[in-house]
């Protein structure tokens, strides 16, 4: 939990970096997403490299490919 995922979405060429966390904690304008919320528990399995399709509310399609993960205690010591 609190892991950083950074990502891409390949469709449109946008960077997002998103923590995964606890549903109560969520909050998507500061990009915590919910690791209960569906594209949180798709980017829980995904390993640097690897890809999801995706179909963002609204409808917009994305195709995010992780960059990079920070485990929680390294985004916690990077916050200090």
């Amino acid at each position: 939990m609190h892991s950083r995922v950074e990502c891409e979405d390949q469709l449109h060429g946008e960077r997002h970096q998103l923590t995964l966390v606890y549903p109560h904690e969520a909050d998507a304008a500061q990009g915590r997403v919910s690791v209960l919320a569906p594209v949180g528990s798709a980017l829980l399995g995904l390993a640097v490299g690897q890809s999801i399709d995706w179909q963002a509310p609204g409808g917009r399609p994305l195709r995010l490919r992780v960059i990079a993960v920070q485990a929680a205690d390294a985004a916690a010591r990077a916050t200090r």
